[in-house]
């Protein structure tokens, strides 16, 4: 399998600002053309009261999102008053995905919750033409006290 180079012509965009989050998440859109590999950089801070937050990638073909799906696999572990504060790592093939991209969480449970949560998207080109359909990975990275 190649590597993702992301040194040669890198485009780091923000896709969701780092802010307190009570409710659910819309990334902003982001246009992926000329572009075959995202790495999707979430960071989250402590997580305040009851329930969840989880976090997908979405695309479409139209810049409104107005045919919007999920991209298949490619979601962020949940977090929660006893998994929080860590950042996940999510590679995607964009190879076979839909030109748009977007992330979007939610928060579930019950009362009152809120944490803080940061969005990057780091678009690039693959050395490899091995990949022949969208494929993601994840890898989750905690913090240490």
């Amino acid at each position: 399998m190649g590597y993702y180079d992301l040194a040669s012509g890198a485009k780091t965009v923000q896709a969701a600002p780092a802010v307190v989050r009570t409710g659910h998440i819309t990334g902003a859109t982001i246009d992926t053309k000329g572009c075959d590999s995202l790495y999707c950089v979430v960071n989250m801070g402590t997580f305040i009261g009851d329930g969840t937050s989880a976090l997908k990638l979405e695309h479409s073909d139209a810049s409104n999102m107005s045919d919007v799906e999920d991209i298949t696999g490619a979601t962020f572990t949940a977090m929660s008053t006893s998994l929080h504060e860590g950042v996940q790592v999510g590679r995607l093939n964009l190879t076979g995905a839909k030109r748009y991209v977007r992330c979007y969480g939610t928060h579930g449970g019950s009362g009152t919750h809120a944490t803080v949560v940061g969005v990057v998207f780091i678009m690039g080109t693959s050395n490899s033409a091995e990949a022949t359909a969208a494929d993601f990975n994840l890898v989750s990275i905690p913090t240490t006290d």
